[in-house]
């Protein structure tokens, strides 16, 4: 068809994203601690330069306030980024925008410290 409306690439990114399963690394190890936060661990992809230094680093530790836990325990490579954000608004009693800039905050952070990975969704086929 010649005059088929297109969506926004700005609305196909958002929906792409929403859409899209946060899957954890299999390498980190979750530590949940007595005070009930976890406590993430990752092993260390050290540069030539920490190498040859001999940095004795093994892994990257990262600790979660009581929020970025809750989160952390949400994700079972199943939830859309979507059910996570419904489930956060809902448990922390907050509107839907709150909940969103928070968890896609955090998420970012995830996947900038190759924690999380965002799987995109399948293809809809017409």
């Amino acid at each position: 068809m010649m005059f088929t409306k297109k969506k926004p690439d700005a609305l196909q990114q958002r929906e792409a994203l929403l859409g899209g399963v946060p899957v954890k690394n299999a390498l980190v190890k979750t530590t949940l601690r007595s005070n009930g936060m976890a406590r993430l661990s990752a092993p260390l992809q050290r540069s030539w330069l920490a190498r040859k230094l001999g940095s004795d680093a093994d892994e990257k530790t990262f600790e979660l306030d009581d929020l970025g836990t809750f989160c952390w325990q949400q994700i079972d490579n199943r939830r859309t980024v979507e059910t996570l954000i419904t489930a956060f608004a809902e448990h922390h009693k907050l509107n839907l925008r709150e909940a969103e800039v928070s968890v896609l905050a955090f998420l970012k952070l995830l996947v900038q410290r190759n924690l999380v990975a965002i799987v995109a969704p399948k293809a809809k086929s017409d």
